[in-house]
């Protein structure tokens, strides 16, 4: 990799990944509230299918506006994991301050209601089945996670998630949607 293209990398994805880090917050907002309002968890899903969505047109961009198209398949694949990485570096930080300053609770009590109702109920029983736990603690381990584990938590899966879905994304993003297919003179 060049060091020009290695510098742009440095100067671009720290950006990029805060407006998808925005997109994951919101999402988690969503998703942190849907048993009060199911409006919101229609909303974290769409920010979530958003994000992805935006992550392939940064990467577009990237590529083709940025480096002109001369990013190589490891490149690019660094720049989508850094951006990736940043955007869950900033989800980490909006987690933690959601769940420590804003929740109040509110998320382990919705947690709570929902294994109250006997539909999840039994189906908790019978994943719990061979474990020896029982939906009673489950949910005290749940409510009981402090928020910087929650939010290392949040960071691991995303982590995870991005590392498998960044050459889905690359392979999306290396495609030249504008100029027509070249042949091949012999």
């Amino acid at each position: 990799m060049e060091k020009e293209t290695f510098q742009q990398i440095k100067t671009v994805s720290p950006k990029l990944g805060t407006l998808i880090g925005i997109m994951w917050i919101l999402s988690f907002t969503g998703f942190a509230n849907f048993l009060s309002n199911p409006l919101f968890s229609m909303f974290g899903l769409g920010m979530v299918i958003g994000s992805l969505f935006a992550t392939v047109v940064f990467c577009y961009q990237f590529r083709w506006k940025v480096c002109k198209g001369e990013l190589s398949f490891g490149g690019h694949w660094f720049f989508t994991m850094c951006m990736l990485f940043y955007a869950c570096i900033f989800m980490a930080m909006g987690v933690f301050i959601y769940m420590r300053f804003l929740d109040n609770g509110t998320f382990a009590q919705m947690y709570t209601e929902l294994m109250e109702m006997p539909e999840q109920k039994i189906a908790m029983e019978s994943m719990l089945a061979g474990s020896g736990m029982t939906v009673e603690d489950m949910v005290s381990t749940i409510c009981n996670i402090k928020p910087i584990n929650f939010a290392l938590l949040i960071t691991e899966n995303n982590l995870m998630v991005s590392f498998m879905i960044s050459p889905i994304i690359m392979l999306l993003a290396r495609i030249k949607t504008n100029s027509p297919i070249k042949r091949i003179k012999n």
